[in-house]
Formats: C-alpha cells, structure tokens, sequence
C-alpha cells in the first residue's frame, strides 16, 4: 500500500515541473468544488426565501378572499302584547291621571277579531286583581289615559268605582274571548270582568278563585305584565 506513494514523491522530485502542474490541479479542483458548494448552498438559500414569500402571499389571500364569519345572532321574538308604562319604579298619585302606554304587535292585531277583548287591570303584588282599568277598542293607538279614582271594582254582586288603596301594584293587560264567565250561584254576571279580590292572574291564564279554591281557569291569548312594582299613593 504504500509503494504508490513513493512512486509519486519519487516522481514529483525527479520531475519538477510536474509538480507544480499537479498542485495547479489540485487547487483547481478545491477552489471549483468550494465555489459549486457556495453557489448551491447560496440558490437553496434564494429557493428557500422565495417558498417562505410565496407562503406568506397564500396566506394572505386566504385571509382577503375568506370573509370572517358573521357572529349569530339570537333572533328575537316580538311579544303580542306589552306594557311600557308604568313598567316599574314609578310613583303614581292617585289625584293624577296616568297614561298608560303599552304594545300590540302588528301581527297579533291581524289575529283579533270581534270576538276578541284586550284589557288593562291593576294586579296586587301577589298576581290578585285589584280593579279593572279599561278595555282597549282601537288597536291603532298605543297609550291608555286612566284615571285612578275610577278604577272599577267588580265583587261578584255590583260595581263601584274608587281609587286603589296605598299600596304596590303591578298592570296586567290580556286578550281573551267575550265568552262570559262561569255562573256561580245560579246567577249570571252582570258584567264580563273578573272579580277582584279574588282572581288571579298566573302566567298565561286567570284563575278563579272562591273560598280559597281555583274553580276554573280562564285561557288567555296574550298577556303581559309590568316588570315590576310601581307605588300608588
């Protein structure tokens, strides 16, 4: 193994002018590789930066041409019925007349027909009728002007009119058919209200209410009452 590199040492020395030329060859060939190594390494280097760009560019498109999603909206539902005011915290006089605004949806009023009563009553903080305040006729309009001392009283015998007492209230105003009431006693009502001080008004319906007993419950199609309390004094 080692004799070829004699030959060559031997050769190189009694040869000079083959040595040069085979050092010449030698520096040729490191010089040309290390350039081919920088050339390739300096390309892969351009390919690389210009992948990364076109990358970039992509997702920038992406992000223009992809609208960002719209946030879901919770549809909301329009009531048939509402009060507006007195809708709670108020303080009314009962020596003032008071306007009561309220709503009536526009499709509801497509489904009232000359069947159909929608009333106002002052509620009791426990849902009792207190009185009857009035029933609305034009569905055009969207207030109510009540005048407290003549808030209507029905107990089941006759009417009266008189202020409210002191005291909390809510409003109620409802739907319902003019179907009458239920005879009691053998004797019909004289008037198509609901008796206060003793009916009730419990969600979506009235309950009737004699000697601490619900005897029937009347359905109504809509109603709403004030969020919360209001004073009269």
């Amino acid at each position: 193994m080692g004799q070829p590199i004699n030959q060559f040492n031997t050769a190189s020395k009694s040869n000079p002018v083959l040595f040069p030329v085979v050092t010449a060859v030698i520096l040729t060939a490191i010089i040309t590789g290390g350039g081919i190594y920088w050339w390739t390494n300096q390309k892969q280097t351009e390919l690389n930066n210009e992948i990364v760009s076109l990358r970039n560019q992509v997702d920038q498109l992406k992000q223009i041409s992809t609208p960002a999603p719209s946030p879901t909206q919770t549809p909301t539902m329009e009531t048939d019925v509402e009060i507006l005011y007195p809708n709670g915290g108020e303080n009314l006089s009962v020596n003032q007349s008071v306007t009561i605004n309220y709503k009536i949806s526009d499709n509801f009023k497509k489904r009232i027909s000359a069947d159909t009563l929608v009333e106002l009553y002052l509620l009791r903080t426990d849902g009792v009728l207190e009185g009857y305040i009035g029933s609305i006729t034009d569905y055009s309009k969207t207030s109510f002007v009540w005048d407290p001392q003549k808030l209507q009283h029905w107990g089941g015998l006759d009417t009266a009119s008189r202020a409210p007492g002191a005291g909390q209230y809510k409003l109620l105003i409802l739907a319902r058919g003019k179907t009458p009431p239920p005879t009691y006693g053998g004797s019909d009502y004289p008037v198509d209200i609901f008796v206060d001080g003793y009916d009730k008004f419990d969600g979506h319906q009235i309950l009737v209410v004699r000697g601490g007993k619900t005897l029937a419950q009347r359905e109504l199609l809509a109603s709403d009452v004030s969020n919360s309390i209001f004073s009269v004094r």
